[in-house]
């Protein structure tokens, strides 16, 4: 044995395979490092490392066999009786040095990996026992209260900014954006932890995003970020986790699966941060995980691609095309739930399009199937509780079970911008102005860049005499992608609280407008000039001012086709009352999607006194589900636009 060895050690064998195990090892983290900025195929690591391998034996051979020399690479010669033993020189300290530093690297890395996954698994069993124990309640208002401007940002907090896409074509932008956004509302779920929505945190797109910049804008203190890459069936998905204040890397992995695995990846992704975040910061830990649904890809894709296709629904076709593309998903998979849960909401969420090409009540039997299913599939599905409880304010009168779906959506999902909206879209129907308020806040502080959600908060509040917040927060429309929306709105504000000054003012910077929305924009397409024209007539109708356009308003009022409640408040206040008594029942048959709060509180929009003591209006709020309306409204002391009493005077 002795004689081996010193052969071996003559014959340098040692310092050969010492040498190859630190250059491979070097090899390896070069190859996993720089792989996808370099564009190499996903199983550039395996073809490496089986390379390595295959070579040791075939290095330790040559070593054996042969010696190099002044003279070129010789047969190595035989001795009878080696001398021992060479001594140790520094190229030998070296290379000792070069294994131990590899060999205790690698096993750093392999306990920390065994170390993480036992810790994970100790957490779900430990979760586990204790929600059988103790199954958790459904909160009756927001869990986590708003954070207000001036304090210092939460270390709890995070935004995931899109993943970029590094596919060889380049084409696979909406796939990258879809996972960025299924790790946004897996990480939505974390009690105490404030994650950015959507349509805010992916405004910050590109290679030259300032993570400060992000953290000041969004008030979040570390941002998730990565790239995708696809090739075929084959995925590489990077993430890392970064603090915004001085972009340290807090963790960081890469996943190359196949597209069959796309859930588990997603799942992996949140364990690994609910590990990180729950030792940092203390929130976070086993919840929020992505489930590993067996979705089939295809469905997957589609769903994906719907909700790039809906993030972008200004565009005209937008809209359509992704209520399509999750229509599509539904058919490829009918048990995929998130996908039923984005067809119900496309629909209930659109005003004036008809995507489906059916009348508005066949309409409404297609979104309200689509949300049923999704919660026969899944019942803590958030979006599919936010577009049941949307749906049963706006388009099925049932208030109990919108508060019961809206509540219990932001227990499911207690920072999800969409949940708060919804609830608040609730609160502001039910009259509860302290909670509306509330999760309108909420839902704003999450999503501070979506134009859309502070609208028509903004609106809301300004109904009920919140006039100052409306004008105070949208003062600036530079910051609105539709300028002439954010003017439309305060107009709107302004005629509500009768303040003609600020009208005035709103009205000359509206004169430019070139888009709007809401019954603006279908005034504009049925006769009157423009916004500010539209508006000025308005003013004049509820204000009782002059105005050349008011004839005009009459005439859309009494040709339009919509069945909307704006309609009704026009007619009743021209005092065609049997017209809008008429509009009245057909709107509520058809479940309008326009609410009719604007007019049953206490500002210039009321509807007036000869509609509210009309016996029609009465019948009116007979009808199913109009009778507990009331009566909350009531409770929550707003009468506004409630029945007056038939006789003159209450």
């Amino acid at each position: 044995m002795n004689h081996l060895l010193t052969e071996l050690r003559r014959r340098n064998v040692f310092r050969v395979a010492a040498a190859y195990l630190v250059v491979g090892w070097i090899v390896m983290q070069v190859v996993s490092t720089i792989g996808s900025a370099a564009g190499l195929p996903d199983w550039s690591d395996s073809l490496v490392l089986v390379l390595l391998i295959g070579g040791f034996p075939i290095v330790l051979f040559i070593a054996w066999a042969f010696e190099l020399t002044p003279e070129g690479m010789k047969k190595t010669e035989t001795l009878d009786d080696p001398s021992g033993f060479k001594p140790l020189g520094p190229s030998d300290y070296v290379l000792i040095a070069g294994v131990v530093v590899v060999l205790g690297v690698v096993g750093f890395q392999t306990m920390g990996q065994s170390g993480d996954e036992q810790s994970v698994a100790h957490l779900e069993s430990v979760e586990t026992s204790l929600a059988e124990v103790n199954p958790p309640d459904i909160p009756e208002t927001p869990v986590v209260e708003a954070e207000t401007a001036g304090e210092p940002v939460s270390e709890a907090s995070i935004a995931v900014l899109p993943f970029a896409d590094f596919s060889q074509d380049g084409d696979q932008q909406y796939f990258s954006d879809g996972i960025a956004e299924e790790l946004l509302n897996a990480l939505a779920q974390f009690p105490d932890l404030r994650v950015a929505a959507r349509t805010s945190a992916f405004s910050f797109r590109g290679d030259d995003v300032d993570l400060r910049e992000v953290g000041d804008a969004l008030g979040v203190a570390h941002v998730l970020e990565g790239s995708v890459r696809r090739s075929g069936d084959q995925l590489r998905i990077t993430a890392q986790l970064i603090r915004t204040s001085d972009g340290y890397h807090l963790w960081s992995e890469t996943y190359e699966r196949t597209m069959t695995d796309i859930f588990q990846i997603q799942d992996d992704i949140v364990r690994e941060l609910s590990r990180v975040l729950q030792t940092r910061l203390g929130v976070g830990a086993g919840a929020g995980r992505a489930r590993a649904d067996n979705v089939d890809p295809l469905a997957y894709e589609q769903y994906l691609r719907g909700l790039a296709l809906w993030a972008d629904r200004e565009e005209p076709t937008n809209r359509e095309n992704a209520f399509r593309a999750f229509q599509r998903a539904t058919e490829y998979d009918p048990d995929f739930a998130d996908a039923w849960a984005a067809l119900g909401m496309s629909i209930i969420r659109s005003t004036g399009e008809d995507l489906t090409g059916l009348s508005r009540t066949d309409e409404n039997h297609v979104a309200l199937e689509a949300v049923e299913t999704a919660l026969a599939l899944a019942p803590d599905n958030a979006r599919a509780l936010a577009g049941s409880a949307v749906f049963h304010m706006s388009r099925r009168m049932d208030i109990e079970l919108a508060t019961a779906h809206a509540r219990q959506a932001v227990a499911m999902a207690p920072n999800a911008a969409y949940a708060h909206y919804a609830l608040a879209s609730v609160l502001e129907l039910r009259g509860d102005v302290i909670e509306f308020e509330r999760a309108a806040d909420r839902a704003m502080t999450l999503d501070p860049l979506n134009q859309t959600i502070h609208r028509v908060l903004l609106d809301g509040l300004s109904s009920y005499g919140l006039g100052p917040t409306m004008f105070d927060t949208s003062e600036n429309c530079s910051a609105y992608s539709t300028i002439s929306a954010c003017l439309v709105s305060r107009a709107t504000a302004a005629i509500g609280a009768g303040d003609t000054s600020r009208l005035s003012v709103i009205l000359t910077g509206l004169a430019q407008a070139e888009i709007v929305e809401g019954p603006v924009a279908w005034a504009i397409s049925d006769g009157i000039a423009g916004a500010a024209e539209y508006l000025e007539a308005e003013a004049a109708l509820y204000l009782g001012a002059e105005s050349e356009y008011l004839a005009q308003l009459e005439q859309l009022a009494l040709e339009s086709t919509d069945t909307e409640y704006w309609r009704v408040s026009l007619l009743a206040e021209f005092g065609h009352i049997e017209l809008a008594l008429n509009l009245l029942i057909e709107v509520y048959e058809v479940g309008s999607v326009t609410e009719f709060n604007h007019h049953l509180t206490g500002n210039n929009y009321e509807f007036p006194e000869t509609l509210r003591r009309h016996p029609r209006y009465h019948e009116f709020w007979e009808l199913p589900g109009m009778p507990e309306l009331e009566a909350i409204r009531r409770s929550n002391g707003q009468t506004g636009g409630l029945p007056l009493s038939i006789a003159d005077g209450e």
